[in-house]
């Protein structure tokens, strides 16, 4: 019986570090970001943002503003996760910098291309907020 068990083991033993050993092969290490820690700035800063998106008015005649607003927000958040070194939090940003950006860069939009972009905006905040407020 206990050299039944000790040859289990050794299997196990054995398969546990082929999986180890081919589960590290493929990792090259430019992908992988350690994970920051929780920052009260990034927290706030994210819940600002996703406000802004909520109150964005798109039958208004100060859209522009309005996004231009949600702009800066993100780029604040940016450059102060970039200072702080959290490369994590940069990652998760992009989505949602780059629907403001193509919105940014228009001249003009009508209130229904507004909404659904807004409505886009929403859920990529809402994601980027409980990763960056989840955070130990």
């Amino acid at each position: 019986m206990c050299s039944r068990t000790k040859g289990k083991q050794m299997k196990a033993l054995a398969l546990s570090v082929v999986l180890l050993l081919s589960g590290c092969s493929n990792f090259d290490g430019k992908d992988f970001v350690f994970p920051s820690f929780w920052d009260d700035n990034e927290s706030s800063k994210m819940i600002d943002i996703q406000t802004t998106i909520m109150w964005l008015d798109c039958e208004s005649t100060d859209v522009r503003e309005q996004i231009e607003l949600i702009s800066y927000e993100i780029d604040w958040f940016k450059n102060y996760a970039k200072s702080k070194g959290s490369k994590d939090v940069l990652r998760l940003i992009v989505d949602l910098e780059t629907t403001v950006d193509g919105m940014v860069e228009k001249e003009s939009w009508s209130p229904a291309y507004c909404n659904l972009k807004r409505s886009i905006m929403l859920n990529q905040s809402e994601m980027v907020s409980e990763a960056v407020m989840r955070r130990f």
